[in-house]
């Protein structure tokens, strides 16, 4: 199937493409038609600013229709102000919204005129309010005016930022005259949550405070199939949710690319999606990762390691206490918090992927410290390691290890690593953190499927061991499939549903060897190509 028109602008903001957070909406809505007030938090790209121009969309929606109650939402985005911003450039704006929403109402007239006149810059804020109460006192009905402010920040950065939140709350909260009329969802990112742990600020005492995390299955689920009429199957679906956490931005973007082409193919398209992404937009990650304080990097290095969610008891035993890092993760979309388990755990596999294998070696993100580096794994050149997967062929694996070892490399095999009292998985989990792995898909099984039984009982299929294709499976996701190459011996049946990871054959032409070097050098693992030309020999003294 392919669509006319590409739904997925993941550089736009689209209302219609707006899903998931209806608890969320629902309680800021009720709120707000009662006087209430939001601050929204959450990182870049994660879904502020959808939010707040749903909130707008359905208040302006109400007051169409509804009788009694007059609802005028404004939305203002304090990033759009000219630098630099001034207290009554954000009053002007404001009034200016209101006077649009009126015009729509038809309630406007001669009272445009009144609404653009400017105001004195020492008494921007009791103008303002003095305007607003005027208003209420004018409109026929009862009026409720929702100001809606759209990343914050920048009125905190400027030197009249503190005094705004202190008049802002005076006028959310204690004029008689304004107060029941006037409400705000205020949206911004870290800088904003901030406000909250300020005991000194009177303003985060009158809001009710929210945050916008990443998308659970059902959410990214619902996000794919609205614009696509369950036009992607849920193989597809689940693929893409593993990748991207559950990240809104990373879905929209990942199925932007997916929707160019057709859908019925989706799901081989999603590993050059994920390409794209690091491509053309990692960027976006450098600058989320730049956000980060140490603390906070520490704890993402820690969970980016784990094979499993962890209690928050857990993360803080092993990197240290700090109450608000996991609460700056989940917000930032790199964290996933489960109510049911109370467990935290890496968001997908993007980022992580990006850390592990890219922001230890990449001079633009702001450096790590030594004990970040101690939390997270081994990796590009401070590990030669290669986690060699193999079955019953012990021919084909040493053949294999040694010419990992001419290379400079040091193959881990499994059966050759201390068990400590571990179970078998609990071994693999120990030694998995490579840069590199290297599956061998040699002929120790054989098999047919059940269907095919009657028709090729003397063809049976040569097949790899169980083991090893879980192994395939379960290194694909721990390390991406960019960084697994298999080796298969000629006429072994190859695992379908693997799109992405490279198969070589195992030819006794030595060819695979060039491939395998191939492979590592792009994986960032540096190689001698002249040991490769030579055939693996090392030179001599």
């Amino acid at each position: 199937m392919k669509l006319e028109v590409n739904p997925f602008r993941w550089n736009q903001i689209d209302i219609d493409l707006f899903v998931g957070r209806g608890d969320l909406l629902s309680d800021v809505l009720k709120g707000v038609k009662r006087g209430d007030s939001f601050a929204i938090v959450g990182g870049r790209r994660i879904g502020k600013t959808m939010f707040l121009r749903k909130v707008e969309d359905v208040l302006a929606q109400f007051a169409l229709t509804a009788t009694s109650l007059l609802t005028i939402p404004v939305y203002v985005n304090a990033q759009q102000f000219q630098v630099p911003l001034e207290l009554r450039a954000f009053y002007r704006a404001v009034i200016q919204g209101i006077v649009a929403r009126l015009t729509d109402l038809r309630l406007g007239g001669s009272l445009e005129a009144w609404f653009s006149c400017s105001a004195d810059a020492e008494r921007e804020t009791s103008l303002f309010r003095d305007q607003m109460v005027n208003l209420t006192k004018l409109l026929p009905s009862y009026l409720q005016l929702v100001v809606l402010i759209d990343e914050i920040e920048p009125i905190l950065d400027t030197d009249w930022g503190r005094g705004f939140c202190d008049n802002w709350r005076q006028l959310l909260h204690n004029d008689p005259d304004l107060s029941p009329h006037l409400s705000t969802v205020m949206v911004g990112g870290k800088e904003m949550s901030r406000i909250a742990l300020d005991v000194g600020s009177p303003l985060s005492n009158v809001l009710t405070w929210k945050y916008l995390t990443v998308f659970d299955e059902r959410e990214t689920t619902e996000l794919i199939c609205k614009p696509t009429g369950d036009g992607v199957d849920l193989q597809t679906i689940t693929r893409i949710f593993d990748e991207t956490g559950g990240h809104p931005f990373l879905i929209q973007y990942v199925m932007s690319a997916l929707a160019e082409d057709d859908l019925d193919k989706a799901s081989a398209g999603v590993g050059h999606a994920v390409e794209r992404f690091f491509d053309e937009q990692v960027i976006l990650f450098r600058s989320l990762w730049g956000k980060l304080d140490d603390s906070e990097r520490r704890v993402y290095a820690f969970l980016a390691c784990q094979s499993r969610a962890v209690a928050a008891g857990e993360v803080m035993a092993a990197v240290g206490r700090n109450p608000t890092a996991l609460d700056t993760l989940c917000q930032f979309g790199i964290v996933r918090y489960t109510p049911a388990t109370r467990a935290y755990e890496a968001a997908g596999r993007m980022f992580a992927r990006w850390f592990l294998y890219e922001a230890k070696g990449v001079p633009s993100v702001s450096p790590l410290s030594e004990e970040v580096r101690q939390s997270a794994p081994a990796i590009h050149g401070e590990s030669r390691s290669v986690f060699l997967v193999h079955g019953h062929d012990i021919g084909t694996r040493d053949a294999v290890a040694r010419y990992l070892q001419q290379l400079d490399l040091a193959p881990i095999i499994l059966a050759e690593q201390p068990n400590r009292g571990g179970t078998i998985i609990e071994k693999l989990e120990a030694n998995s953190t490579v840069p590199f792995v290297v599956v061998l898909l040699t002929g120790d099984d054989r098999g047919v499927a059940a269907k095919e039984q009657k028709r090729r009982v003397n063809k049976l299929q040569k097949r790899a061991r169980q083991n090893v294709i879980f192994e395939l499976g379960y290194f694909v996701a721990k390390v991406g499939r960019n960084r697994v190459c298999t080796l298969y011996a000629s006429g072994v049946e190859i695992p379908s549903d693997i799109s992405g990871v490279m198969f070589v054959e195992y030819d006794d032409g030595g060819g695979w060897r060039v491939e395998l070097a191939r492979e590592l050098s792009a994986a960032g693992i540096e190689v001698d190509l002249n040991r490769v030309v030579g055939g693996g020999s090392r030179p001599a003294d």
